[in-house]
C-alpha cells in the first residue's frame, strides 16, 4: 500500500509541480504495454526497464521533481517496474 502511494504521489507531484511556463513533452520512440508485459515474459525486460527509467529521470530532470524521493518516501527502480508491470497487465492496450 505504501509502495502504491509514494508511486501515485511521485507520478501526481510530476504533474503538479510543473514550471507553468514549461513546454510540453514529447517523447520519440515509445512503447505500449503488450511490448512491455511481451519484453518481461520473454526475459528481455531490462530493454524495457532501462527506457523506463530514461524517461522517468528525463520527467524528473525537467519537471524539477525529485520522483525517486517523494516526501520522505523513496522509491526503488523495482517499485517503478512493479508498478509499470501491474498497470500495463491491467490496461494491455494501452499506449500511454
Amino acid at each position: 500500500m505504501r509502495t502504491a502511494l509514494s508511486i501515485s504521489l511521485a507520478f501526481a507531484s510530476m504533474i503538479a509541480c510543473g514550471n507553468s511556463a514549461g513546454q510540453g513533452i514529447w517523447i520519440e520512440g515509445t512503447l505500449d504495454c503488450g511490448e512491455w508485459v511481451a519484453a518481461r515474459k520473454a526475459a528481455m525486460a531490462q530493454y524495457y526497464e532501462h527506457y523506463l527509467l530514461g524517461v522517468l529521470n528525463g520527467l524528473s530532470m525537467g519537471r524539477r521533481v525529485d520522483i525517486w524521493r517523494i516526501q520522505d518516501n523513496k522509491m526503488s527502480r523495482e517499485q517503478a517496474y512493479l508498478w509499470m508491470h501491474n498497470y500495463c497487465q491491467s490496461n494491455p492496450l494501452s499506449n500511454e
